[in-house]
């Protein structure tokens, strides 16, 4: 039983895919009207993997987003601080 004299053994801060089910398919499949195969062409097309792997390395992602997306019209950033 926890009780507040417990000490912290242990804090988990990766969700991807690991306590959390991520799949960028979940974000990206309504920019290619719910076509998997188009979402798969687009995340090879801009190495998901590596992009995501630099993220998760310390690469500003609003950065990142702006570098990659912003030159696809569907996909455009629309927030105003990117």
């Amino acid at each position: 039983m926890f009780s507040m004299s417990s000490s912290i053994q242990a804090i988990i801060f990766d969700f991807g895919g690991v306590l959390i089910n991520w799949d960028p398919h979940n974000l990206f499949d309504k920019y290619f009207a719910n076509n998997s195969q188009a979402t798969n062409n687009f995340l090879t097309e801009i190495d998901f993997s590596s992009w995501n792997l630099a993220q998760d390395e310390g690469y500003p992602f609003s950065k990142a987003v702006l570098e990659t997306f912003s030159p696809i019209p569907a996909i455009r950033p629309s927030h105003p601080r990117l």
